[in-house]
């Protein structure tokens, strides 16, 4: 996944540094990236084609919410959902895990 500036939400320009691409599945990737702010690490996962049909924007919509309740040391929190770039036209969906 190519990561063009332009596309990417404004936070990840202003407050998180990506490092390297951790991994890739069929639906999203996930870059390492270091939080500007507090110097801590995060994971920044983007969701592709969110918008594909019902069942992947339904997905995408289950699991941040989700994982945004979740608060137990063996499941990784969403500390947030990154606003796109521009909101009335985007396919990824930004989260800092």
């Amino acid at each position: 996944m190519a990561l063009n500036k332009t596309q990417l939400p404004r936070d990840i320009h202003t407050r998180y540094r990506i490092r390297t691409k951790a991994g890739a599945g069929s639906h999203a990737s996930v870059f390492a990236a270091e939080d500007a702010k507090d110097g801590g690490l995060v994971a920044l996962k983007c969701v592709t084609d969110i918008f594909e049909n019902s069942h992947a924007a339904k997905r995408a919509l289950r699991e941040a919410s989700i994982l945004r309740q979740c608060d137990h040391p063996n499941v990784v929190k969403c500390k947030a959902v990154l606003r796109p770039p521009n909101p009335d036209r985007f396919s990824k969906l930004w989260m800092v895990l």
